[in-house]
C-alpha cells in the first residue's frame, strides 16, 4: 500500500462517519444529477425541431434509465465488496473485484446492446410511442443503444471510486495518478534517478495545479504529463 492509499485508508477508517458522508455527498449528488440535466438540455433543444420529436426523448429516457440501472446495479455491488475488502487491508481482492466489475459492465452493455436493437421496434412502442413519435424515437434510441457498453462502464466505475472515497476526483486528478504510478515504476527499475524523480513529481504537482486553476486544459495537461 503506497502512501497516498494509506492517507486513503487512515481517512476513511479513522474519521467520524458523518463527516465523510457529507463529503462525498455533494459530488455524488452533482454526478447523479447530470444524467437527467443532459437529458432536459436534449428536450430543449430537440423541442425546437416540433413535439413529437421532444416526445420521443421521454420515450428514449427509459431505455436511459435501464442501462443506468444495469451499470448502478454492478458499481454499487462490486464496490460494496471491494470497499469491505480495502478496509480489511486486502487491496489485491478489490482490484480482483473492481476488474471483474469492469468486465461485467462492458459484458452487460453489450448484451443490452444486442436486445435493445433485435427487439426495438417492438420495445419503443411498449414504451410509449405513438405514430408520429415513432420515427423519432426510433432514430434516437439506437445511438443510445449503441453507446450503451460505455455507459454501463461509466455508471460502474463512478460508483467504484465513491465506495473508495473518490467521489470528488477530477480529470486532472486521474492524470496526475497515472503519472505518478509511471514514473514511480520508472524509478523501482532504477530507470531514473531520484533527484529526477524528485524533480519530475513537483513538476507533475505543478501542472496539476495550474489545471485546477484553469490555467491548462486536461488535454493540454495530459500531453504535457505525458513529456514527463
Amino acid at each position: 500500500m503506497n502512501d497516498k492509499q494509506e492517507a486513503k485508508f487512515q481517512e476513511l477508517t479513522g474519521r467520524p462517519v458523518g463527516h465523510l458522508v457529507c463529503k462525498m455527498a455533494v459530488p455524488t449528488i452533482i454526478s447523479m444529477m447530470v444524467t437527467s440535466i443532459y437529458n432536459m438540455a436534449d428536450t430543449y433543444f430537440v423541442s425546437q425541431i416540433n413535439t413529437s420529436a421532444s416526445g420521443a426523448v421521454g420515450i428514449v429516457f427509459s431505455i436511459m434509465a435501464i442501462i443506468q440501472a444495469v451499470g448502478f446495479t454492478i458499481g454499487m455491488g462490486s464496490g460494496s465488496v471491494a470497499s469491505r475488502l480495502l478496509g480489511q487491508g486486502l487491496p489485491d481482492r478489490a482490484a480482483v473485484i473492481a476488474s471483474s466489475a469492469v468486465v461485467a459492465a462492458v459484458v452487460c452493455g453489450s448484451l443490452l446492446t444486442l436486445a435493445g436493437l433485435g427487439t426495438l421496434e417492438h420495445f419503443v412502442w411498449i414504451l410509449g410511442a405513438t405514430e408520429t413519435i415513432y420515427p423519432y424515437a426510433l432514430q434516437y434510441a439506437t445511438y443510445i443503444l449503441w453507446g450503451a457498453p460505455v455507459m454501463c462502464l461509466a455508471f460502474t466505475l463512478n460508483n467504484l471510486l465513491r465506495w473508495q472515497g473518490k467521489a470528488n476526483r477530477t480529470p486532472a486528478q486521474v492524470e496526475y495518478d497515472r503519472t505518478y504510478n509511471r514514473l514511480k515504476q520508472r524509478k523501482n527499475r532504477k530507470k531514473i534517478s531520484i533527484d529526477e524523480w524528485n524533480i519530475a513529481v513537483a513538476k507533475a504537482q505543478e501542472l496539476m495545479e495550474q489545471a485546477g486553476r484553469g490555467e491548462l486544459t486536461d488535454t493540454e495537461l495530459k500531453r504535457q504529463l505525458e513529456l514527463l
